[in-house]
């Protein structure tokens, strides 16, 4: 917990938030699953995914090339608008 935050779960995620992510993230830290990945990850993480798609969801006119690049191409540790992001949320 952050700030006295519950984390959530994979299966409390709206479904067209589970849609978007499906087949996405299986396989990251040899998770099976999509729902076991995202269950295993600290709050931090959950949150940086989340808004990360909230983000690329904004943008409406990528959303149909989004939709088929899989989470675990974009490379945190180059990508200037994630370390952005994480800069922000340990602002928080």
């Amino acid at each position: 917990m952050v700030n006295g935050e519950v984390s959530p779960t994979w299966a409390e995620l709206p479904a067209n938030t589970r849609e978007l992510l499906r087949g996405k993230l299986a396989g990251l830290w040899e998770q099976p699953t999509d729902a076991t990945a995202f269950d295993s990850w600290a709050l931090d993480k959950k949150q940086a995914m989340l808004l990360l798609l909230e983000r690329f969801e904004s943008k409406g006119r990528f959303r149909a090339y989004m939709e088929r690049v899989p989470s675990f191409v974009i490379e945190a540790s180059t990508s200037p608008a994630l370390l952005g992001a994480a800069r922000a949320l340990d602002e928080l």
